[in-house]
């Protein structure tokens, strides 16, 4: 009875079934947008160490997996990475839950860029 009225009230609060855990907000997130991240990023080339700016996406790839890419903010710009990075975490959303999570993907766009 207890799973049933869990289930029901998930279906009115609008949060995906899964046995996953669902991130919720979070005040440490500058984005906005749960799963993405702006950080620096180290790569070597020649010998050399080179530091970019990016966006960080991640998404939970299956039980105890997590999935990891990034948008170069320099390649880009920040408003482009940005939308790029919104747009693979949608895409893994929807493969993750069969739809995309709602959030306020127009709100977290103001918070990121100075567009």
């Amino acid at each position: 009875m207890a799973v049933e009225t869990r289930n029901q009230l998930e279906i009115k609060l609008g949060k995906p079934r899964t046995d996953n855990i669902i991130v919720v907000d979070s005040p440490r997130n500058k984005t906005g947008v749960i799963g993405i991240q702006r950080k620096w990023k180290a790569t070597h080339r020649h010998g050399k160490k080179y530091m970019h700016d990016v966006f960080e996406v991640t998404w939970n790839a299956g039980r105890e997996m997590m999935g990891k890419t990034s948008v170069s903010i320099n390649k880009y710009g920040e408003l482009g990475a940005f939308r790029r990075a919104c747009a693979i975490r949608r895409q893994k959303e929807k493969k993750m839950y069969g739809e995309t999570v709602a959030t306020k993907w127009a709100a977290s766009l103001s918070k990121v860029c100075a567009a």
